[in-house]
C-alpha cells in the first residue's frame, strides 16, 4: 500500500496477473474498490502492516463498508479470485532471474 513500485516491476505485475485472467482494468478497479478500507484498516487500527495484507485482510476492511447482501457479493468475488489456480510461470526480469 505504501510501497512504491517501478514502471518494471509494475509491468511484471500485470503480465503475472494477466496469466491468472485478471485485466490491467480488473486490476485497477479492485485496487480503487478497497484503497480507501484498507488504508484505514492498516493504518486507523496501528496494524501497520507493510509485508503482506490477504484475502482475510481484505475481507476484514470491508466488512464494515458493505450492508449484508454487498458484502456477500464482494465476498463471492474474492473467493473467485482467492481460488484461482497457482499453476503459472513466473515472468523474468531484464537481468535474467525470476521475480515471484
Amino acid at each position: 500500500m505504501d510501497t512504491e513500485y517501478s514502471v518494471e516491476t509494475n509491468e511484471r505485475l500485470n503480465l503475472l496477473l494477466a496469466k491468472f485472467g485478471l485485466a490491467i482494468d480488473m486490476v485497477a478497479s479492485i485496487r480503487q474498490e478497497v484503497k480507501i478500507q484498507m488504508l484505514k484498516y492498516n493504518f486507523d487500527t496501528m496494524i501497520w502492516e507493510w509485508i503482506h495484507l490477504g484475502a482475510l485482510d481484505v475481507l476484514c476492511a470491508m466488512r464494515s463498508k458493505y450492508d449484508v447482501k454487498q458484502f456477500a457479493d464482494f465476498y463471492s468475488r474474492v473467493m473467485e479470485i482467492a481460488q484461482l489456480p497457482l499453476t503459472v510461470t513466473y515472468p523474468q526480469s531484464k537481468h535474467g532471474d525470476i521475480q515471484k
